[in-house]
């Protein structure tokens, strides 16, 4: 009986997102004129029949919610947008594959539905650090696609240390399932289901290696050729340094020196410095998820685990 009803809140939850979703409309553009010909007609390119300029229509598209509203995206002839239904319904139906609890599927939108995501709960890291503080670390799988021209529909494991919201994309973790918004693709994910059971598996290895973050020791050289490798410049560079990259540098060595007296001198100490600068100093609330999922965030994390992992030993 507890399974059926874990069940049936699952799919009470998948048909409250469904409620949610928009229908993606794609509607051709034209120019700001009332003389507007088809490119394909055989005339002058620059005079209608009647003798008054032309503006041809280009072939570019505008995708919309089809509620109305703002613009989503321009974009060519090849686009198709993959309908947030479709998604909904093909990864719903993978995640029951994978054994995973429809329960905490959540939506949301980025920047008015440019981009859509869908994610889910994966098992938590959980451990004790090397300074003795209790740590969680959140694992989501997140589904997103974009209706904005160049968002390509993807696959990533998300992070996130409760304890201070320090969030990231877990290095790599999308490189095997990415498509293309184009007419060849419309569907595909539908067939990518044992490429999300991989994906919960290699969550597992991820929480592996931030364990080994966390008993790997670092000295003060270390930190150095940390913010070498993430930032460019080091504590090292301090005199040649302008006003603005010696504030950054203060501000990441700030955010280093409180992540270390949280969770110890070791490689998840510095990895959660790093993070605490990309999540709380270097961005905004407004702005935060797209600096780092897809900006200059997502970048600087992806360098800094870059480095640890050529310093641990899983």
């Amino acid at each position: 009986m507890n399974i059926l009803s874990e069940i049936s809140k699952g799919n009470a939850n998948v048909e409250a997102i469904r409620a949610q979703l928009f229908d993606v409309v794609t509607l051709p553009l034209y120019p700001p004129a009332l003389n507007v010909i088809q490119a394909e007609h055989d005339i002058d390119p620059t005079l209608s029949d009647t003798g008054k300029p032309a503006f041809i229509r280009p072939n570019a598209f505008g995708n919309y919610k089809h509620t109305g509203g703002d613009c989503l995206g321009v974009l060519g002839k090849d686009f198709r947008a993959t309908q947030p239904t479709m998604l909904l319904d093909a990864f719903s139906s993978c995640l029951i594959d994978s054994g995973l609890d429809l329960k905490s599927l959540k939506y949301s939108e980025v920047q008015g539905g440019k981009r859509v995501r869908f994610s889910i709960d994966l098992e938590p890291t959980v451990f004790k650090n090397k300074a003795k503080v209790g740590d969680v670390v959140s694992n989501k799988l997140i589904l997103q696609t974009g209706f904005d021209g160049y968002t390509a529909t993807t696959f990533q494991i998300e992070t996130e240390v409760l304890k201070c919201t320090n969030g990231m994309v877990a290095k790599d973790s999308s490189a095997n399932v990415k498509f293309k918004n184009t007419q060849g693709n419309i569907g595909k994910i539908s067939i990518v289901c044992d490429d999300i059971a991989q994906m919960v598996e290699s969550s597992k290895d991820f929480s592996k290696l931030l364990l080994a973050y966390d008993k790997t020791s670092i000295d003060n050289k270390t930190v150095d050729a940390f913010c070498k490798a993430t930032i460019g410049y080091s504590r090292k560079d301090k005199n040649e340094l302008g006003k603005v990259k010696l504030a950054r540098l203060d501000e990441l060595m700030a955010s280093i020196d409180l992540e270390l007296s949280r969770n110890g001198k070791t490689a998840w100490g510095l990895l959660n410095g790093l993070t605490q600068a990309t999540n709380h100093v270097w961005t905004t609330d407004e702005s935060r998820l797209d600096y780092l999922t897809a900006g200059a965030g997502f970048r600087t994390n992806n360098k800094a685990q870059k480095f640890l992992q050529e310093l641990v030993t899983v």
